[in-house]
């Protein structure tokens, strides 16, 4: 897997011990169930106003300009809820060195979290429904002083938490 250049600029120097990114469907279907109650929320208008002789009368205007309002509203939150997550997933990349683990995300701007392996005090596997269908799982590093580190959706995630096991092993030793 190549990896984007800004990436390769944080590692140079570093030995790459693995490089990871999200399973597309896992990663998509997770979030899929949030998009439920807005397709509900679209209907409720329908109610309100039923479609009979309400549009000839003089408030047509304002009935208009709130359906355009609400169906707008739940436009933006169903793109957020499915389109975003397509574009997010396009920039993330998981890379463990000797030294450090990092997680690249963003669409528009890119953010790192970069975690030396000297600070991780525990890691630890969820593996979900979804995930078991498609044989994934999010691993969670935990650390001193900061905030758990995500890898979601990864392939084979306890051969990759070994993976990860093994090289903070190699890093208490030094």
């Amino acid at each position: 897997m190549s990896l984007p250049e800004d990436l390769s600029d944080i590692i140079r120097g570093e030995k790459v011990i693995w490089i990871g990114k999200p399973k597309l469907a896992p990663f998509i279907l997770k979030r899929l169930p949030g998009t439920v109650p807005f397709l509900v929320f679209m209907l409720f208008p329908l109610f309100i106003f039923r479609l009979g002789g309400i549009w000839s009368t003089p408030t047509t205007f304002f009935i208009v300009l709130f359906l355009a309002f609400w169906y707008g509203t739940l436009l933006l939150v169903f793109f957020s809820l499915t389109v975003y997550p397509l574009l997010a997933w396009r920039n993330i990349y998981y890379v463990l060195t000797d030294k450090k683990l990092i997680v690249r995300r963003g669409v528009i701007g890119i953010d790192f979290d970069i975690l030396k392996l000297e600070l991780v005090q525990q890691v630890n596997v969820n593996v979900g429904v979804i995930d078991k269908i498609y044989g994934t799982g999010s691993i969670i590093v935990q650390a001193v002083g900061v905030q758990p580190l995500v890898i979601e959706n990864v392939e084979n995630p306890l051969k990759v938490r070994e993976v990860i096991d093994e090289q903070l092993v190699g890093i208490s030793e030094d």
